[in-house]
């Protein structure tokens, strides 16, 4: 396997900006970081005590969190040698349970004035809690320091749209948290008709103790149903107010820098645009275990999980021309795409598993990858 030094990377630049044609209001910047890797990494499994339904790994200072989907408790903690520690936000009604499995967002952390990790926890449509992850290992058990009842709910409001009076419900679809604050928040919002079944206007908000402080539109009000593409998640810089979205069903990263008040997209040159539409979905006849034929529709995600450091980030990549097909339809391998955090393509490496979630002890330069299909937790050495 050849070396590679993150650090030392030649940035590609982009090719160009200020191009709107795609669609989006973004000046939208053209670049070629597809089928760019040169080389394979391959992973270790890591031999641990695994829960059962593995959500999400995250690493923590000295600890590595897993998120799971489990109806007793939904975090399980491990130092960074993979012993394990306990398990916490179990479901019930205290202050410092939950009522359903907690949701970590975006391996977003904080720290407080004495240096412990705060983690904010989604307790779905009921509020935010902030647990301290430190206190919580310390005691055996979970420690929450503050709550937010508002920034998870979901519906927002009920509008009439225009002189025609389209009826739409302004709906929260994600968010994250700003400035190490869980009453400052960056969300997304998709305009839903009554019917529930077209999304228009896509706009994003700042906002702070529920006020509105600032609002970005990525389309022009009369360009509908967009966000039939707009599916991936929000992730944010470890400090900045920076934050990333990588599409899912398209070639696109969009940037939000709410610190310079900036945004703009890259793009890979020559692939599909928001202008072109949604592509016919493509179907298959496969025979299933009982031997009757089957449709199945073949469908190739783009963008994945994203990984990050202080100076660049990682994303993994589906959609590439090597990845070699198992006879179940599966595949063996992802690519892991590195950019900085001004856009710049910095190079791409092949991981040899199919990989869905990862995350990166910058410390030990080390990522740590679920593979959902086997259950198996990976780590890759990207020291080298």
């Amino acid at each position: 396997m050849k070396k590679f030094a993150l650090l030392l990377v030649t940035a590609t630049l982009v090719l160009s900006c200020g191009n709107r044609k795609s669609g989006l209001l973004f000046d939208v910047r053209e670049s070629d970081f597809v089928n760019k890797a040169e080389t394979t990494v391959q992973g270790a499994v890591v031999n641990a005590e695994w829960p059962l339904g593995i959500r999400d790994i995250i690493v923590c200072d000295s600890f590595l969190v897993v998120n799971t989907e489990g109806k007793g408790a939904s975090m399980y903690v491990y130092s960074d040698d993979c012993e394990f520690l306990g398990r916490f936000c179990f479901i019930g009604r205290a202050k410092n349970e939950f009522f359903r499995s907690a949701d970590i967002k975006c391996e977003q952390t904080f720290k407080d004035a004495d240096g412990n990790t705060l983690i904010p926890l989604i307790d779905h449509d009921y509020g935010v809690k902030l647990m301290n992850l430190q206190e919580s290992v310390k005691n055996h058990n979970t420690t929450i320091v503050a709550e937010n009842r508002y920034t998870a709910s979901r519906i927002v409001s009920v509008f009439k749209d225009g002189d025609d009076g389209y009826g739409v419900i302004s709906a929260k679809y994600d968010f994250l948290f700003l400035d190490d604050d869980i009453n400052h928040t960056f969300e997304e919002y998709l305009f839903r008709d009554f019917n529930g079944t077209v999304y228009v206007y896509p706009h994003y908000a700042v906002m702070h103790d529920t006020v509105q402080v600032k609002e970005i539109w990525l389309f022009d009000k009369s360009d509908k149903n967009y966000s039939e593409n707009l599916t991936g998640g929000l992730y944010k810089h470890p400090k900045r107010n920076l934050i990333i979205k990588p599409l899912l069903d398209m070639d696109y990263i969009l940037f939000f820098d709410l610190d310079n008040d900036t945004t703009f997209a890259i793009h890979q040159s020559g692939s599909r645009s928001f202008k072109d539409g949604i592509p016919p979905l493509v179907v298959k006849t496969v025979p299933n275990l009982l031997g009757y034929d089957e449709i199945v529709a073949e469908y190739v995600p783009h963008f994945g999980d994203v990984a990050f450091a202080e100076s660049f980030f990682m994303v993994l990549y589906y959609a590439t021309d090597y990845d070699v097909n198992k006879p179940d339809g599966g595949k063996d391998s992802c690519e892991l795409m590195f950019f900085d955090w001004d856009g710049n393509f910095l190079k791409s490496v092949e991981l040899d598993h199919f990989v869905s979630g990862i995350s990166y002890d910058e410390r030990k330069q080390i990522l740590y990858a679920y593979e959902y299909t086997t259950g198996c937790v990976l780590r890759y050495d990207l020291s080298k």
